[in-house]
């Protein structure tokens, strides 16, 4: 809707209150009640499905059922010309943002904003709603100092496959606003209340600093700060803030959710306990003030528990020596022998952007086909794996004899824009043990270059920790068409489907990569065996199949005659 509409449904339409990626929010007149209303009218296409309408209807139903002073209410939901909308208490004032943006809240005001804030959330989680949107712009102070919490239930509601973190595919903006997400959602876990819990902790700090805890110039980077940095130092803007305010803020940063607060209502009951601030307390202008979020290993009462353990040992083994020659001793365990064979397992697509769900068996099947050019190294095919699709938790050593491989290379990437981060591990699957890991950021315009720096960098490794002899180039899938190579890239995440409509589309990805670039052979080589074995599966039934199958091949092999694929493709 590009223009204010006078009326929608029966509410008579008076202005835009604000925009975002739900949908438009409109206040309106409810002309049955004489009121004014907020009325949010949402993107069609979030409910494009039967599914999603069903939840959605019962997700703002369930959220209605909240009756609390510091939740906006909602009235009532429906759908009008099919578009549907939820009716809400409108609610006059200023966000929480925009609160913090024009003036320093002093101590006092920080306590009586933040009480309310967890009091409507302790309401909410009573009832078994989370929020998982909480932030800034989600509250509104009305000029009489009441706070108002929006949105409650919706974020559950409009969740795209019940997954937290998604990437909208043209803008690469986060469903969820980025610096408010908790480390659990920002890895693509669900979350939970203590996942609201961690947004109000962000909240807080920004309420009492003025700024975020964690950011950073590109969105992929603030995520790596929530899920692995400490808060930027806490410098509280009025330093009379309660020292014990800021340790709580600290307590809902923690990384890990059993760390923090588990319960809104016991945060309320610890912040109900605090006096309004009438002295000006000393805050230390640094991380110290709210205390690490990451726990740390105490070295010193290691090393003395060590030192303890040594001299223990040491005492035995006397002990022992002194006792006579009638004891026993076991030689240790021989060391285990480099890992020689792996596996590559399709990687986790943490933003779950359906966009970007090729690369999680395409960027592995590349990988994996450099790493079958190392000689004394047994790289097992991407068609072993498949089954491993989908799992954000894998056994390590379930999976190593499973696929009877040494080592598991495994991860997982981000898409963002243009901005794409690989997240790369070795596990040694006979112990369990990481061997390595590293972080590859590249651009997802130029996906060939990012599996050169992806192999590049996990060859080097792999050198370095497991001594492997360097790779022997030989003739690979390339193309300098960026384009035909992410075509051809979809096209491998399909390899070998038995599923009619996965088939058609593997071939139609790897002709546009052809359309896209005439010269590249391995798209050729893949679409004469896809056609051979659709023909063989009664996938392609065309008369003709056999020969365009021959056509591809004989292709292949003319373009580079020393492509191994080309010479399968031709038989």
């Amino acid at each position: 809707m590009t223009e204010v509409p006078q009326s929608f449904d029966r509410f008579d339409v008076l202005r835009v209150l604000g925009k975002g990626g739900m949908g438009t929010v409109y206040l309106a007149r409810d002309p049955r009640l004489d009121r004014p209303v907020a009325l949010k009218v949402l993107h069609s296409e979030d409910l494009a499905t039967e599914e999603r309408r069903a939840r959605f209807l019962r997700e703002a139903r369930t959220a209605a059922a909240i009756r609390h002073p510091n939740v906006a209410t909602i009235y009532e939901d429906g759908e009008s010309g099919g578009l549907p909308f939820i009716v809400m208490e409108y609610c006059e004032g200023e966000t929480l943002a925009l609160r913090i943006r024009k003036r320093p809240l002093e101590a006092a005001e920080f306590l009586n904003i933040a009480r309310q804030i967890v009091a409507g959330v302790a309401a909410a989680h009573d009832g078994g709603i989370v929020h998982r949107d909480l932030k800034a712009a989600n509250i509104i102070i009305e000029p009489s100092g009441q706070v108002k919490i929006l949105d409650f239930g919706l974020a559950k509601a409009l969740h795209r496959d019940g997954v937290p973190l998604t990437i909208e595919t043209t803008t690469g903006q986060f469903f969820g606003t980025l610096h408010y997400l908790s480390p659990e959602q920002a890895r693509g876990q669900p979350a939970d209340e203590r996942s609201d819990l961690f947004s109000i902790g962000v909240v807080f700090y920004q309420m009492a600093t003025g700024r975020l805890p964690f950011n950073a110039e590109a969105p992929l980077m603030v995520l790596e700060k929530i899920r692995d940095a400490e808060p930027e130092p806490f410098v509280p803007l009025d330093a009379s803030l309660p020292p014990a305010a800021a340790k709580s803020i600290g307590k809902l940063l923690q990384k890990n959710p059993a760390d923090r607060y588990q319960r809104a209502r016991d945060l309320l009951g610890d912040l109900e306990e605090l006096s309004t601030p009438t002295a000006r307390h000393t805050l230390s202008h640094s991380r110290s003030a709210i205390g690490r979020t990451k726990k740390t290993v105490h070295w010193p009462r290691v090393i003395v528990i060590a030192a303890s353990v040594v001299v223990i040992v040491l005492a035995i083994h006397f002990a022992q020596r002194g006792a006579g020659s009638d004891v026993t001793t076991t030689a240790p365990p021989a060391p285990l022998p480099p890992i020689r064979s792996m596996a590559v397992l399709p990687l986790t697509n943490i933003a779950n952007s359906t966009r970007d769900d090729f690369l999680s068996v395409g960027l592995a099947d590349a990988l994996t086909t450099n790493l079958q050019q190392i000689p004394s190294l047994q790289v097992r095919p991407t068609s072993a794996v498949l089954e491993f699709r989908n799992q954000r938790v894998v056994d390590a050593k379930a999976a190593g004899q499973k696929l009877h491989v040494d080592g598991l290379l495994e991860g997982h990437f981000l898409a963002a824009g243009d901005l794409v981060r690989v997240n790369l591990q070795l596990t040694d699957a006979r112990t369990g043990y990481n061997v390595w890991a590293d972080t590859i950021d590249g651009r997802r315009h130029n996906l060939l270059n990012l599996i050169d720096q992806v192999s590049a960098r996990t060859v080097s490794a792999l050198n370095q920790k497991l001594g492997v002899q360097p790779v022997s180039r030989g003739s690979e899938a390339r193309s300098k068409i960026p384009k035909a190579y992410e075509e051809y890239l979809k096209a491998r995440s399909l390899n070998g489907s038995l599923v009619p409509t996965e088939h058609h589309a593997q071939i139609g990805a790897l002709k546009r990569a052809i359309t896209l670039d005439p010269n590249f052979a391995a798209a050729y080589a893949d679409l004469a065996i896809a056609l051979s074995l659709g023909q063989a599966r009664a996938l392609d039934t065309e008369p003709d199949v056999a020969e365009k199958t021959e056509w591809y091949a004989r292709q292949a092999v003319r373009l580079d005659p020393n492509l191994a694929t080309a010479h399968l493709a031709l038989g």
